[in-house]
């Protein structure tokens, strides 16, 4: 939404009155899906609770372990581009 939005603005100041007018529609569309979304999200959350027996949905913290062999491989590539 945010690239959207910038080039809304971009449109706006450059007075190209066609394009402004149809990101504004596209950004209409991005809302309307952007709160369908967070209203589909609050209701999983909701059944979540209830065959959890109460327990609240929380989101969980990805883990950024890397294998080591990984990691060495990587420093070797931005060594050798640096």
């Amino acid at each position: 939404m945010s690239d959207t939005i910038c080039d809304f603005e971009e449109a706006a100041v450059a007075n190209h009155e066609a394009k402004a007018t149809s990101l504004a529609n596209r950004l209409d569309n991005m809302q309307i899906e952007l709160d369908e979304l967070i209203e589909r999200h609050e209701a999983d959350k909701a059944v979540y609770e209830i065959i959890s027996d109460g327990e609240q949905w929380t989101p969980q913290a990805k883990s950024r372990n890397v294998p080591a062999a990984l990691a060495k491989k990587v420093a070797a590539m931005k060594k050798a581009v640096a």
